[in-house]
Order: C-alpha cells, then structure tokens, then sequence
C-alpha cells in the first residue's frame, strides 16, 4: 500500500468542519482532534489504473483558511467556496492523508485518510425479475459502452471497468417495461438485481394518450395524481412539441415489498442544493414516462411544470410533516438531486415539478454503513442473498 499526503488545511474556527467530498459517494468518517474536526466523505474511492481522481473539498464556514500544497504530489485550483485537487495518475492503491490545524494553536492537528483502490478489471452479475419473482429475458444491460442481454433466468454477467465516481452504474432496458438504473459500489466483484415492471393498466400504473396543446390529468389507483399543462412538452434536443404524447406513469409506495428493487440507485443517496451528500428516506416516487408517435422521449418545456399529488403511504401516516423536499433522479450519476418541495393539503402532498422520469418525496437523513456476513447453518458464506434494511 503507497502513502502520499496531499496538504496542509488551516483555520481559525474553532471547532473546524470540512467535507471532503466525491461527487457521488459511499460512508464518511469523523475524526476529531479538538479543536479541529475533519468530514471525510467517502472514505474510500476507486479509479482505474492509469487514470486520476479528482476530489473537492468544500469550505463550512467564512473564517476557513484555504489551504497551500505542502508535502506530496497533485495540483489543485480555488473555486469560490471549493478547493479540487487533482491527485496524480495512480497505478496502485494508494491512501491520501488529510491533516488540518487550528491557526491559533498549530500542534491541534487531525489527519484522516481516503483509501484509493485500483480497479482493473470489475465482474458484473446479476438478474432481473419480475415483481412476481419470475425472470425477464431479453432485457438490455447497459454499462458505460458494454451490451448484454438477459437469458432465459434473467442472468447476465459481464466484466468492466467503467463507472462513475465511487459506483458502478447499471441500465436496464426493455421494451413495454419502465427503464431502471441500479448502482453498486465499486468493489472487485459486484452482484446486482433489479425488479422491473411493465407499463400499461395496473393497480400502480397508469397509461393515458393525449395531444400536447391540451392539459392532461394522469390518476393512478393508488392516488397519485399528476397535471400537465398545456402546451408544456418539448423533444429531447429542446425544440417545442405539439404532437400525439404517450404517458406512463408508475408509482412506488414505501410500503411495496419491491420498493428497494425497483427503485432506482438502490441506495437513496442524494444531492442536495448546496452540493452536500446525503441519503433520504421515501414517502413515495413515481416514474413519469413521455413519449412521442414514435416512442422518442419528451421531457416538461423549459419554463413549464407539473403538478403532483402524492398519497400518504399508509405506514406513514401518522404526523406527516407539513413539507416534504422533492428530487428528480440523475441516471448519469446515479443520485437525487433536490428540485423543490411539496406542501401538505389534508391528507395529501402537493408540489410542482419540472422534470419528467424519475420524482422522489424524500426526508434527508444521516447515513448509516452496516457490514456484515451472511453465512448458512455450517458457517459457509451465502452469496447473492438480498439484504434489506429500511427502504433499502
């Protein structure tokens, strides 16, 4: 394992508090050295030989002194409230320290590190499967730019080394069935099942065909009710849409016992307006599909919004908040991203939105990492066995 130590940080805050933070990222780490306090997120970060990591720490607080590169290797550049470094090419894993001071007493030190791993080569395997447990077959998996194709079990396996960040980002595709986006850690193998369910009439979806210069009002069974406006769809290369408009609409109640597996990510891990990490808790989602005559994608126009009404999940009734956040969800990094909130109105949420696909009532909690091992009667590991833990 190869040491490096990427700079000296000082302060005159008492205590100090600062993120170091990837754009999308697993556990964090605390470690105090009153009066200076390091937030390390994640601890961990996997690259591909040969390549760089970039990583970005963010000032908390105006009384943070940015830092000037002491020992060690890599560059970085000032960006308002952020400093990035740009650690050098990595050929092996390699642990970065961090260590800051206190400017009014320098000897007040706290180091942390950040283990960065190597990843060659990443076997991928899994299954998709129907809510009923039956596999899919046929179904496309995409990895950056690999293909493959379920089998007849709903298998497929593939190896590679593309990811974004700290995860492993994995699209599933198939006509008729709404598109999910599952994410793994990046670890040197990686197990992932995704459960996928069909558009059309059912007990939580709903399909409606409407024209686009008129208003249209999607109301699935569960509750959720959704309005666009008219005149409100554009294509995807942006240009105004007057045409036929197919939508699908599917809605996930946290209460589901496929709600881990169908949602997408996996892991509810979150962005929120100020850049900061952090994981949610569900009061529901929903996929929003529009499609045009052809079953190319539209998206809500620049300046337009949806309204949404979403139930109250029935384990969740009692004292709902009075506001909830909403978050659209970002397949390219595999994280929510926060885009407005919804308003309690008798015993539903109502809010607007402005994005199509994926829409999440999500509660912003602290994140909590369980390691553990499943093993059978004689002690001898389990391997693929779902583990659930919350929504999760």
């Amino acid at each position: 394992m190869k040491y490096k130590t990427f700079g000296l940080f000082e302060a005159i805050m008492t205590p100090l508090l600062l993120a170091v933070c990837f754009a999308c990222g697993g556990g964090y780490d605390v470690v105090n050295a009153p009066p200076v306090t390091i937030y390390i997120s994640p601890t961990t970060v996997r690259v591909e030989s040969g390549k760089s990591t970039t990583l970005t720490v963010t000032k908390r607080g105006t009384d943070v002194v940015w830092p000037t590169l002491a020992d060690g290797e890599g560059s970085y550049t000032i960006n308002g409230n952020q400093v990035v470094y740009t650690a050098p090419v990595v050929t092996e894993d390699t642990v970065v320290r961090f260590t800051v001071a206190a400017t009014a007493n320098p000897s007040n030190t706290a180091t942390a590190r950040i283990t960065v791993f190597v990843v060659e080569n990443v076997e991928q395997q899994g299954r998709v499967l129907h809510t009923d447990g039956e596999p899919i077959s046929g179904v496309t998996v995409t990895a950056g730019t690999v293909n493959v194709t379920t089998d007849v079990l709903g298998g497929f396996s593939f190896r590679t080394a593309k990811f974004v960040d700290d995860r492993a980002i994995v699209k599933f595709k198939k006509e008729g069935y709404f598109t999910v986006t599952r994410s793994g850690l990046m670890e040197k193998d990686i197990f992932l099942e995704a459960v996928m369910f069909g558009k059309g009439e059912s007990t939580i979806t709903k399909k409606i065909s409407f024209n686009a210069s008129d208003p249209a009002t999607i109301e699935v069974p569960t509750g959720l009710i959704v309005h666009l406006p008219a005149s409100s769809m554009m294509s995807a290369n942006g240009f105004a849409y007057s045409g036929n408009v197919t939508a699908d609409t599917l809605y996930l109640d946290p209460d589901d016992e496929n709600f881990a597996s169908m949602m997408p990510g996996g892991d509810l891990a979150a962005v929120r307006d100020d850049g900061s990490n952090t994981m949610l808790i569900s009061w529901g989602m929903i996929n929003l599909s529009l499609t045009d005559y052809a079953g190319n994608p539209l998206l809500i126009k620049n300046g337009s919004s949806a309204e949404l009404t979403f139930p109250i999940p029935t384990g969740m009734k009692d004292n709902p908040p009075a506001i909830i956040l909403l978050w659209h969800f970002d397949d390219t990094r595999c994280v929510w991203v926060e885009s407005g909130v919804v308003t309690l109105l008798g015993d539903v949420y109502v809010g607007q939105v402005e994005h199509s696909s994926w829409i999440n009532l999500g509660v912003p909690t602290e994140r909590v990492t369980i390691r553990g091992r499943v093993v059978d009667v004689k002690g001898r590991p389990v391997p693929h066995t779902r583990v659930k833990t919350g929504q999760t």
